[in-house]
């Protein structure tokens, strides 16, 4: 789910736009299959729709088209939290260009205190473009 940023989120990432809550793969979902790349790529495209900035139906952001409103070259910028020691994830997202912002949160769920990380993405209609010119490349090699 991509929803603009709680006050926490921008308190650790004051740029920050849009907020990535929820991003999950089944357990049964196959790993390394492009699966999560592929949510993830959804979410900057909602990403890019709750922060204001149309898509432009896979031209790419920035591009030359028919756009003429005055926000369609603001930045869209995504903060989302894990947990500290799901290194899977922080692995996901940094692969993708996000960067840890805040490493010194923690949360209570259930009586008990966990450690979170916030990582931010600058620009989510960049990396989008770099996603999607990605998985051409990938699904013309594939075609080969």
């Amino acid at each position: 789910a991509v929803e603009p940023p709680s006050r926490h989120s921008l308190r650790h990432c004051p740029s920050c736009t849009v907020q990535l809550r929820k991003l999950y793969l089944s357990d049964a979902c196959p790993r390394r299959a492009g699966h999560g790349t592929t949510l993830f790529a959804a979410a900057l495209r909602d990403a890019l729709h709750v922060g204001g900035v149309r898509d432009g139906g896979g031209g790419g952001a920035g591009g030359g088209g028919s756009s003429s409103s005055s926000g369609s070259t603001a930045k869209v910028s995504l903060v989302v939290w894990v947990l500290a020691g799901n290194t899977t994830a922080r692995a996901f997202y940094e692969a993708r260009g996000m960067r840890v912002v805040s490493d010194n949160h923690r949360a209570r769920f259930g009586g008990r205190s966990y450690p979170y990380v916030a990582l931010a993405l600058d620009d989510a209609a960049a990396a989008l473009a770099k996603l999607d010119a990605h998985c051409a490349t990938a699904a013309a090699a594939a075609s080969d």
